[in-house]
């Protein structure tokens, strides 16, 4: 019994085996994202002065930092500046009054607590 060619000289699962291997083949060529270096999201930076503990601090930068990354795409490094609640509030009405002694004192970006 003869196999039924498709008109060009295969047979149909010759046919089949040649557009599948051409399919394949073309999905293989190198794209243009493959070659540009994949880089790591920069990393977002937030102080914050606060009275909290140091379990506090933690569950809450780390909390914080995975909701930042999973919403705006890169991780926060949180910077402490740890104090009494009293001291606090005085560290940042030198920081807006001027008579903070050190002129390069950290300004915190959020006073939490």
């Amino acid at each position: 019994m003869r196999a039924h060619t498709a008109g060009w000289g295969f047979t149909k699962g010759g046919l089949i085996l040649a557009i599948v291997a051409s399919v394949a083949l073309t999905g293989c060529a190198p794209t243009e994202t493959a070659t540009k270096p994949v880089r790591a999201p920069a990393m977002k930076h937030l102080t914050i002065i606060t009275p909290h503990n140091a379990k506090i601090r933690e569950a809450f930068a780390e909390g914080f930092s995975t909701w930042h990354l999973a919403q705006r795409g890169t991780p926060v490094d949180i910077q402490w500046i740890t104090r009494g609640t009293p001291q606090c509030v005085e560290y940042i009405n030198r920081l807006f009054t001027g008579t903070a002694e050190d002129r390069r004192q950290v300004t915190p970006d959020l006073m939490f607590g």
